[in-house]
C-alpha cells in the first residue's frame, strides 16, 4: 500500500503535466506570425488581405530558410510575395514586398477583384455540392452577414457563450438544403470563411449553430428578418437545379 505522501507526490507531478501540456497546447493556438520577415535584403510584410483565407497557392522554384521557417517565393497579380505555413490559419501566412504592401492591400480589398458565390448542398456520394456565381452581390450585406455570423457562430472556446438559438429537425436537404455564402479572389488566390452554413425555411433564414447528432436535431440562430429578406431574395434571382 502506498503512503499518502508519496500518492499526493504522484497526484502532484500529474497535475503539473496537464498544466504545461495544455497550456503549451493553447500557446500554439494562439501563435501568431510575425508581422514582418527579412529574407535576403528584402523586407516582406503580412496583413495586407485582412480575414481572407489563402487559396490555391502557386509556389515558384524560390525557397528560403528564416531561422526554423521555410519560405517559398510565389507572385500575386503582379504582386511579389513569399509563403509559410505558420500562424493560426492551415493554409498558412502570406507576405508582400514591403514596398508593394499598400498597393496589394487596395488591390484586396477592392469588391471589383472578387467573384461572390453560393454553395447550394451537401457532398454526397451520389452528388456534389451546386455553386453558384451571384453577379449582383451586395458587398455591404455580404460583410454584414459575415460579421453576424463571426458574432453567433459556434466557438467550442468560448464557453459559456449565450445565444439566441431555436431548436427543429434537421432540415431535408432536398427541401432546403445547405448554403454556404461566400466570395474569392478573382486570382484564386484567397477567399473568405466558408464554414458559415444557413437554411431558409419557411420565409426565414438560419444561421447553423450545430447538428446534434443524438436526435438528429439542428441547433441555429435566426438570421435578422432585413438581412435575410435580402439573401433568400438572391437565392429566388439565382435559382439552381433542384432547389429553391
Amino acid at each position: 500500500m502506498f503512503s499518502g505522501g508519496i500518492v499526493r507526490k504522484k497526484v502532484m507531478i500529474l497535475i503539473v503535466f496537464c498544466v504545461v501540456l495544455l497550456t503549451g497546447c493553447i500557446g500554439g493556438l494562439e501563435r501568431e506570425p510575425s508581422e514582418t520577415v527579412e529574407i535576403g535584403q528584402k523586407q516582406y510584410r503580412t496583413g495586407f488581405y485582412g480575414d481572407l483565407f489563402p487559396n490555391n497557392l502557386e509556389f515558384t522554384d524560390e525557397e528560403y530558410e528564416v531561422g526554423h521557417e521555410t519560405f517559398r517565393g510565389m507572385m500575386l497579380q503582379q504582386f511579389e510575395c513569399v509563403h509559410a505555413f505558420i500562424g493560426p490559419k492551415s493554409n498558412g501566412t502570406i507576405y508582400c514586398l514591403d514596398s508593394q504592401w499598400g498597393a496589394a492591400k487596395e488591390y484586396y480589398e477592392n469588391d471589383d477583384n472578387f467573384t461572390y458565390y453560393c454553395s447550394i448542398g451537401v457532398e454526397r456520394i451520389d452528388q456534389k455540392p451546386v455553386i453558384q456565381t451571384i453577379s449582383d452581390m451586395d458587398a455591404e450585406k455580404f460583410e454584414e452577414l459575415l460579421k453576424f455570423a463571426q458574432a453567433n457562430g459556434y466557438d467550442p472556446f468560448e464557453v459559456g457563450k449565450k445565444v439566441n438559438k431555436v431548436v427543429m429537425d434537421r432540415p431535408d436537404e432536398d427541401i432546403s438544403p445547405t448554403l454556404l455564402f461566400y466570395k474569392e479572389s478573382n486570382d484564386g488566390c484567397f477567399v473568405s470563411f466558408r464554414g458559415d452554413a444557413y437554411h431558409i425555411i419557411d420565409g426565414k433564414m438560419y444561421l447553423v449553430y450545430y447538428y446534434d447528432g443524438k436526435d438528429d436535431s439542428m441547433h441555429a440562430i435566426q438570421v435578422p428578418q432585413e438581412l435575410a429578406d435580402y439573401f433568400i431574395s438572391l437565392t429566388q434571382a439565382h435559382p439552381s437545379e433542384n432547389v429553391f
